[in-house]
């Protein structure tokens, strides 16, 4: 969290001009009040003996308890500097929430808040503490506490409206317009009108490059050398995350660790040691000189395991000297993430030559980087030669059609020759590479392999987003899925599929052993990638339908436990059909569809969100708190996924940490965990934002501003 400056008396602005806060508005007693009480009173309930905790030592909590009600203070004075008459009592709509100043950094409520002690708690005693410090009074009142519990349920309100419009903002939901027959649920002039306009994609019509996404790599302005030297000391002499050093540095987040996962960490200026062997270096700003030193630092270090060397601009030397490394340190190196750092198929030439030494390199990260289809043969030989490679990241390399055919046909031809144990490849990024016909049928070929007795090969997630596979493409690798009896995950957002190519996947997919991913829906970069939609209407359903029922009287039963469409032009009848399967299905933890068409008469009764209460348990399942009316049968399948959620991970799993939480595990493998930079997470809100503007402009007709 940034520094906050000294404690002060919270901050009170009286006014407002957003209508939709001011009509909630309330005095701070009566809030304070209402939020204490819940609207009931209970003097028996409402007093507990002070002096009983002021025997108990408070000294364990002092610290804790000042750090918090610094943090209230601040959160305080912001909420009121830019929303002050908001009540976390008073239900809002989707417009209202969407025209809260949440885009704004200053306008934004940190996650922790909702944890915040309360009375009548566990952490009572704690909450006393912060009471006391944000209100002082004399010895024995409840004042201070009372007044402070409204507050943390005031920040508490903030922090759920902020979720329900990040939730809004990021899936569209919440627009209501039947303009155009575009939909309740989604951006009117974004998701919508684009996606209707495009229907099926006609490749012949509206050709998409075979080449692959354009790439840039922004020059990275550079650390000073200075600014490393304390992290290159630390490392030469073994250090970890472990402080005090003698060379400076602090504690990750003062002290709380990496935001979820509360992974401990030592922060210095020139990078992030985390406890479990992470170096976190992305975006730092090396360059290719001072990758040498940093690499020469690690020699005698036995601690990092995994380094992230995202977009640093370390080119071809830079890779050179990861190559020296490894010659000299061949079998300690577990992770390289060496993310868009100009990286071309000489560059790789000397990392694979390097790396198909080691017995440690486990996983490999290459996004972004101008390889070229060139790289296939080098490609080929690190996923043949290294001999523990499970993951490897090639999302977005320019490898084109061409060159991601010659690589899968490479690796066809070892495998099938090959006289020892299967490859050890297991996940493998292609998205945004071109990926079309010529592809499809060799990635095909070789996940046929799996089809034997002994499968050759241990691939089980494919990565195809972002690539005009089309449904000529889509009807070639539904073939090579249908025999790739381990393949568990499978992602196609926006690959130019339609009706027919939907069909083929579906009813080849029915009764897959070992499928539990698969996502269909829209990529939120399409647009800003040149890549297609994919269309899905009501000819799809009984494929889709396909994919949720049992293969035979003797089948174990459906095994999916992800299904996304993302926005769709499935129709209510549509939708209903599908949710009438999940009702019933026992292992579907998330499904996600919303329509571009719309729904019913524009003038039902808008639904609101309540802060104080936050979602409903069905609406963190449906992630649509304020779209439309639910259905009963849409509400029995949400509760079909919770009870699932819970069969799955446990009793105490509830479906908002399941969704925040274990979700990411079934799009992903759990090896991405050791490529989560703290640096990309603090810069992922602005990113967002970024993505979200672009999604939301509304383009000229005769612009061609994308053309250029």
């Amino acid at each position: 969290m940034a520094s906050t400056p000294s404690p002060g008396p919270p901050i009170i602005v009286c006014g407002s001009s957003n209508p939709a806060l001011r009509r909630g508005s309330s005095s701070p007693s009566s809030s304070s009040s209402a939020a204490s009480s819940g609207g009931r009173q209970n003097p028996a309930r409402s007093e507990f003996d002070m002096s009983a905790l002021e025997e108990q030592s408070l000294d364990s909590n002092t610290a804790e308890a000042s750090r918090l009600a610094r943090l209230c203070r601040m959160a305080l004075g912001r909420l009121a500097a830019t929303m002050p008459d908001f009540n976390p009592s008073v239900p809002y709509t989707a417009a209202e929430i969407l025209a809260m100043p949440f885009h704004n950094p200053s306008g934004r409520a940190e996650e922790e808040l909702l944890a915040l002690p309360r009375r009548k708690s566990k952490r009572m005693l704690l909450a006393a503490a912060v009471a006391e410090l944000i209100f002082p009074s004399r010895t024995g009142s409840l004042s201070p506490l009372i007044r402070y519990d409204a507050d943390r349920v005031k920040l508490r309100g903030w922090v759920m409206v902020q979720r329900e419009f990040d939730l809004l903002a990021a899936s569209g939901l919440g627009r209501l317009s039947a303009n155009g027959g575009a939909a309740p649920c989604v951006w009117v002039e974004g998701w919508a009108r684009r996606i209707l306009e495009q229907g099926e994609w006609d490749e012949e019509e509206e050709p998409v490059s075979l080449q692959g996404v354009k790439i840039s790599n922004p020059t990275t302005r550079l650390v000073a050398r200075s600014d490393l030297r304390p992290l290159m000391k630390h490392l030469e002499r073994g250090g970890t995350h472990m402080l005090p050093t003698e060379y400076g540095g602090e504690e990750l987040n003062g002290g709380r660790g990496e935001v979820y996962y509360r992974i401990n960490g030592a922060e210095f200026r020139g990078g992030i040691v985390l406890e479990d062997g992470r170096l976190d270096l992305y975006k730092i700003g090396l360059g290719p000189d001072l990758v040498m030193d940093l690499l020469r630092s690690l020699r005698a270090n036995e601690f990092i395991k995994h380094i992230l060397l995202g977009e640093n601009n370390i080119g071809e030397a830079g890779c050179a000297a990861i190559a020296r490394f490894l010659k000299n340190v061949p079998n300690r190196i577990e992770t390289w993430q060496v993310t868009g750092n100009n990286i071309n198929s000489r560059s790789l030439k000397l990392l694979v030559d390097s790396m198909i030494e080691s017995r440690t390199v486990m996983s490999v990260w290459l996004k972004g980087n101008p390889l070229g289809p060139e790289s296939a043969p080098d490609l080929a030989r690190l996923i043949t030669g290294a001999r523990n490679l499970r993951i490897l990241d090639l999302d977005q390399t320019q490898l084109g059609d061409a060159g991601v055919a010659a690589l899968f046909n490479s690796l066809t031809s070892h495998v099938e020759s090959l006289q020892g144990g299967p490859l050890p490849l297991e996940v493998i990024y292609l998205s945004g590479n071109g990926v079309s016909v010529s592809a499809s049928k060799a990635i095909a070929r070789f996940l046929s392999l799996q089809s034997q007795a002994q499968p050759l090969h241990r691939l089980h997630s494919i990565y195809l987003s972002y690539n005009p596979l089309g449904n000529k493409g889509i009807k070639l690798l539904a073939e090579g899925v249908r025999s790739a009896q381990h393949i568990r995950r499978l992602a196609l957002q926006s690959v130019g599929v339609g009706t027919e190519g939907i069909v083929t996947l579906c009813n080849a997919l029915h009764g897959h052993p070992s499928l539990r991913t698969v996502d269909l829906s829209q990529g939120l970069a399409t647009p800003s990638l040149g890549q297609t939609f994919n269309y899905i209407n009501d000819d799809t359903v009984p494929a889709l339908c396909s994919l949720l029922t049992p293969f035979g009287q003797d089948s174990p039963g459906p095994m999916l436990e992800y299904l996304s469409l993302g926005h769709c032009s499935l129709t209510e009848a549509g939708l209903q059909r599908i949710y009438e399967l999940i009702r019933r299905h026992p292992t579907l933890c998330y499904f996600w569809a919303t329509s571009v068409r719309a729904f019913g008469e524009s003038d039902k009764p808008i639904r609101q969100f309540i802060p104080a209460q936050g979602p409903t348990a069905t609406e963190f399942v449906t992630g649509a708190a304020l779209g439309r009316d639910v259905t009963e049968v849409e509400r029995a399948a949400w509760r079909r996924l919770e009870a699932n959620v819970k069969t799955r991970y446990g009793e105490g799993m509830t479906y908002d940490r399941f969704r925040r939480g274990e979700k990411r595990w079934l799009v992903m493998d759990r090896g991405v965990r050791v490529v989560d930079s703290v640096y990309g997470e603090r810069d992922l809100g602005e990113i967002r934002e970024k993505l979200l503007e672009f999604v939301e402009n509304d383009y000229d007709e005769d612009d061609d501003t994308d053309e250029e």
